[in-house]
């Protein structure tokens, strides 16, 4: 008889933890039977199992107070199924489902936390303070954890007392066979005209602070006085959308700026494209930058910890303040201070890491090779084999 799942997650749109529930429950499809319990009715991913909803017909929280009282049902809900044993695993992919996860008990069941981002990010959340005691005092009490990368995993170790066997390390997957075939859909003429053979630049997120935008169109200014036809393409919507654009007028590079919005196969896009720029100022892992690798294009990385290291191959612990060009790609230090004027130190090296990589097509074509040999790294099968390994 299979083992029954819960997978919980607050929605199943939009974002990279979204995507590995999404991942997880259709690889995983035939060993166990997976749920997947939302706090809202946003479903834009493929999934397999049954969808349960605190909240059927509403897409997001109105305000805090209807947000504090769905967690408190959810708290309850969660209580009453593992009293019932109604699954034998419960799988959190969030701070706060974390949280409800570890309080409700494991007696009947196991309790299993996906940690997919750092715990030095928490500052970052509205409660860190709660959920810094949380983790500091409460973590432990789950059967096991998973962190996306071996740098989130030593983190947690390191910061929290996490026990090193109760943690492990489990890439994010993608499905590469699905983006191989994606990205060679024909592209529109509309479309054909965003890009100019050979100085084509990508980026691709959801419009916000996290991504680094702001810091990317400072730098792609620069970048574009010493090539001034250079384009860039931003992929992505978000809530910095108009403040961007106006930040793009303010540095006159409107004009080789497009901001194409939300597509429906990106990978197409990032595959035409002769540069991918990642420059987010923290994440777990970097999906995005994962999926730019399997569509074959050379990427520049900002040097968030711990994923990006990891993705390109650079193992050292030592802080960079200047390009890494690695044979997998290029890793930049992180542009932290926000400022108007001139640019930091940390935009002009990724300005000139993207007059580099532009301007040396041979090693443009060495890292695209060695990232096709190494594919296999980002594949569902062993992201899913690995998960049943802790499943069990």
């Amino acid at each position: 008889m299979k083992k029954k799942v819960l997978m919980i997650i607050p929605v199943l749109a939009g974002g990279g933890a979204e995507r590995v529930v999404s991942n997880l429950t259709m690889q995983l499809k035939e060993k166990y039977q997976m749920d997947i319990l939302l706090d809202y009715d946003n479903v834009s991913y493929a999934y397999s199992g049954n969808i349960l909803q605190m909240n059927p017909g509403i897409k997001q929280a109105p305000d805090s107070f209807h947000e504090l009282c769905t967690y408190i049902r959810k708290f309850f809900a969660l209580k009453k199924m593992k009293r019932l044993r109604k699954y034998d695993c419960y799988i959190s992919h969030s701070a706060i489902s974390h949280l409800l996860n570890v309080m409700t008990g494991n007696k009947q069941c196991d309790v299993v936390l996906t940690l997919h981002v750092k715990p030095t990010d928490m500052k970052h959340s509205r409660i860190s303070g709660i959920l810094d005691i949380f983790s500091r005092r409460f973590m432990k009490r789950a059967d096991r954890m998973i962190a996306v990368s071996e740098g989130v995993r030593q983190e947690y170790i390191r910061d929290y007392s996490i026990p090193p066997k109760k943690i492990v390390s489990i890439w994010n997957g993608t499905d590469i066979n699905k983006i191989h075939d994606k990205k060679e859909e024909p592209l529109p003429p509309k479309k054909k005209q965003w890009f100019i053979p050979g100085k084509t630049v990508v980026t691709m997120g959801r419009l916000c602070e996290q991504k680094g935008h702001y810091h990317l169109l400072r730098a792609f200014s620069k970048a574009a006085e010493r090539i001034p036809d250079v384009r860039l393409l931003v992929l992505g919507d978000g809530p910095l959308k108009e403040s961007l654009l106006k930040l793009a007028a303010e540095l006159r590079i409107q004009d080789n700026v497009i901001f194409v919005g939300f597509q429906e196969n990106p990978f197409s896009v990032l595959a035409r494209a002769d540069l991918f720029v990642f420059p987010s100022l923290w994440e777990g892992f970097g999906y995005a930058l994962e999926e730019a690798i399997c569509c074959g294009i050379p990427c520049i990385s900002s040097d968030f910890q711990y994923g990006a290291r990891e993705i390109l191959h650079y193992n050292t612990d030592k802080k960079i303040t200047d390009a890494v060009y690695t044979d997998f790609g290029v890793l930049v230090p992180v542009c932290e201070a926000k400022k108007k004027g001139v640019l930091t130190a940390a935009e002009v090296v990724l300005a000139d890491s993207i007059v580099t990589v532009l301007t040396d097509k041979a090693y443009r074509q060495k890292v695209v090779e060695n990232n096709k040999k190494r594919l296999a790294e980002f594949s569902l099968e062993i992201m899913g084999d690995r998960w049943a390994e802790v499943i069990g």
